[in-house]
């Protein structure tokens, strides 16, 4: 039985700045509902950013921090991971544009799930 998750909240803003910066975080493109950089107030805001992935590199990265983490390794268990699901620009919140809703035996993993989530909505965005 698959566990739900709602979107779990993000709080970061985000900015764009030079494609270098972009390039020293792992490559991608920046994306296009990022807030430029020289409205962040904050220099700390400006590093915040999300990059352009794919439906593949966004479920393997929420997978791999999953099964990472320290319970579910040592439990020799494995949590399925769904494929994110694009989310219409008036549903999103702190500018993240997908999400997750159905986990497999995770139940018992409910807060590593809700940590790598929020981990990777906090620095990728779908590419649709």
């Amino acid at each position: 039985m698959g566990a739900s998750l709602e979107r779990i909240p993000v709080d970061h803003r985000v900015g764009i700045g030079d494609r270098a910066q972009h390039a020293d975080r792992g490559g991608g493109i920046p994306s296009s509902r990022c807030r430029p950089s020289y409205c962040c107030s904050n220099p700390c805001e400006a590093d915040v950013r999300r990059m352009l992935k794919t439906a593949d590199e966004i479920q393997a990265e929420v997978s791999r921090l999953i099964q990472e983490s320290d319970v579910v390794k040592s439990d020799g268990e494995h949590v399925h991971v769904s494929r994110p699901v694009l989310l219409p620009p008036c549903a999103e919140q702190d500018g993240c544009n997908w999400t997750m809703r159905t986990f497999g035996n995770a139940s018992a993993y409910q807060p590593e799930v809700a940590q790598a989530l929020a981990a990777v909505q906090a620095k990728w965005n779908l590419n649709a």
